[in-house]
C-alpha cells in the first residue's frame, strides 16, 4: 500500500477582507506568534497589501490580535482604500490566499486574486 498522510500544514494561509478588518487565519499567523503590532503596507501598481509583524512601539504601527486560531487587524479607513483599490465593497467578505515572504519577513495578500483561480 502507497500511503501519503495529509498535512494540515499543507493548505495556504488565508485573508478575509471586511469594512473595517482583515482577519488572518491560523496558518497566515504563524509568523506573527510574539508580536502585538504590525505595520500595514500598500502596493499600488501589484496590487498587494502587506502585512509586516514589528514591535509595538514602532511609529506607525497598528495592533494585531491573535487567538489561537486567527488574527485581526482593524483598521476601517485602511480597509476604505483597499475597497478603492479593489473597486467593489466589502459588504461581503472576500477570502484571498496569503503568502509569507521570508527573506522581507512580510506577509502578503495578493489583490489581484480577488476573481478566484
Amino acid at each position: 500500500m502507497n500511503i501519503t498522510w495529509f498535512k494540515d500544514d499543507t493548505k495556504p494561509g488565508q485573508a478575509t477582507l471586511c469594512e473595517s478588518n482583515i482577519t488572518l487565519n491560523k496558518i497566515a499567523i504563524k509568523n506573527f506568534e510574539g508580536f502585538d503590532s504590525v505595520l500595514l503596507g500598500i502596493d499600488y501598481p501589484g496590487k498587494k497589501i502587506v502585512i509586516k509583524p514589528c514591535k509595538s512601539n514602532t511609529p506607525h504601527s497598528f495592533k494585531i490580535s491573535i487567538a489561537p486560531s486567527y488574527g485581526r487587524i482593524t483598521n476601517k479607513e485602511f480597509m476604505k482604500e483597499i475597497t478603492k483599490i479593489l473597486d467593489c465593497s466589502l459588504t461581503n467578505p472576500l477570502k484571498l490566499e496569503t503568502e509569507w515572504n521570508s527573506n522581507d519577513e512580510i506577509l502578503i495578500i495578493n489583490l489581484k486574486s480577488k476573481g478566484g483561480k
